[in-house]
């Protein structure tokens, strides 16, 4: 459990290797968005990644939602709105991937996606970051 009380975090575990990847995805009354890319998200042929939502105080029902719809999901609520950069910062702060893979609430991922991002990882051991193309 993180020091800073304002921080609830759901969904913690303890697992004995950490996950390939962790996919941080800060909110910010993004429901309607956030559904299509947790959807995608759960759809990865790279097992056993984890999902952090950074939910930024929103007053759409996104971490009633998060709850309810998404219990593999890690939920970092914050009780304000801290912006992409700060959330991601908050959720690169709890992730426990040997990958940290930032993503918008409003993508959706091919199945594919994480897996090629990581195996491009691995392929070049010297490259501090990938990305991928944008369609």
């Amino acid at each position: 459990m993180p020091s800073d009380p304002s921080v609830l975090i759901r969904g913690e575990s303890s697992p004995s290797a950490p996950p390939p990847a962790s996919v941080i995805i800060p909110n910010w009354n993004g429901l309607r968005l956030l559904r299509p890319c947790l959807d995608a998200l759960r759809r990865q042929t790279l097992p056993g990644c984890e999902v952090i939502v950074v939910e930024n105080a929103s007053t759409d029902g996104s971490r009633e939602a998060l709850a309810a719809e998404y219990p593999e999901v890690r939920v970092l609520a914050q009780e304000r709105n801290l912006g992409f950069a700060a959330g991601c910062n908050v959720g690169i702060r709890a992730a426990r991937g040997r990958a940290i893979v930032l993503l918008n609430n409003d993508v959706e991922v091919a199945p594919d996606w994480l897996a090629e991002l990581t195996a491009a990882l691995e392929r070049h051991p010297e490259a501090g970051a990938v990305a991928s193309r944008m369609m």
